[in-house]
């Protein structure tokens, strides 16, 4: 397995990237939603599963009872240059039903305004877990 990223191809990078932000910001990912996202077969989206695993081998670990890969305690970003007003532009496309977003939902609001001064990512990851929509349920439009 290749342990350069510099060596991937723009697509398989990008969905590196989506594993990291659904782990980062919703603390879990699963086969389907890069099969939803990307709309890449069954053993694709476990290649990438395994191919992330591959780079980063202490950063998720599978909980057979959600059926899905979870953020361990020493994940820390690779991939991915956490942003909150990033996260929240991905949650008000969600909210539209875009093609692009990278969230499962969003809270229940009619729009997301950006914050209006920087924090920390991490400070931000700390209140999602608390709206967002958890690993079994589907995004509603």
């Amino acid at each position: 397995m290749k342990s350069d990223r510099s060596e991937l191809r723009w697509g398989v990078d990008q969905r590196l990237e989506f594993i990291e932000f659904r782990l980062f910001w919703e603390g879990h990912v699963n086969r389907s939603d890069l099969m939803d996202q990307f709309r890449v077969s069954v053993n694709q989206a476990s290649t990438d599963l395994n191919r992330y695993i591959g780079f980063a081998p202490d950063k998720m670990v599978y909980d057979k009872s959600a059926r899905s890969y979870v953020r361990s305690p020493v994940f820390k970003p690779q991939f991915l240059e956490p942003d909150a007003s990033r996260y929240l532009a991905q949650c008000a496309r969600s909210r539209t039903g875009s093609s692009t977003a990278r969230t499962r939902g969003s809270p229940t609001c009619r729009s997301t305004l950006p914050p209006r001064r920087r924090f920390a990512a991490s400070i931000w990851q700390r209140f999602v877990p608390s709206w967002a929509p958890s690993a079994g349920t589907k995004r509603s439009k």
